[in-house]
């Protein structure tokens, strides 16, 4: 039962597009890059692959000037993460990647 209870709440606040205003734009970039926002709250973003879940970005933020970032590394099951004081500093990063992959 718990868990049902978390699955709904983590598909409950997903929408195309994140909540998170410091991280909205980048909902364009993921979309259009075929990634699908599966976590969309206020602290915790988190995107996969339609057909490989074990793949995925995902950013926490855990204090105000301390976000999380997890990237997927290519061809491994492992994810490369880093920390970033700002959120420009995160969309940058991020965009980068997409563009590159």
């Amino acid at each position: 039962m718990l868990t049902t209870d978390l699955m709904k709440h983590t598909f409950m606040n997903t929408t195309s597009h994140i909540i998170n205003t410091n991280f909205s734009e980048l909902s364009n970039d993921f979309n259009v890059s075929g990634w699908i926002l599966i976590k969309n709250t206020e602290n915790h973003i988190i995107y996969t692959k339609p057909c490989n879940e074990t793949e995925y970005y995902e950013i926490c933020v855990i204090e105000q000037n301390k976000i999380k970032v997890s990237i997927p590394l290519k061809n491994s099951v492992y994810q490369y993460v880093n920390y970033f004081n700002t959120p420009k500093n995160v969309i940058e990063y991020i965009r980068n990647i997409l563009q590159n992959e």
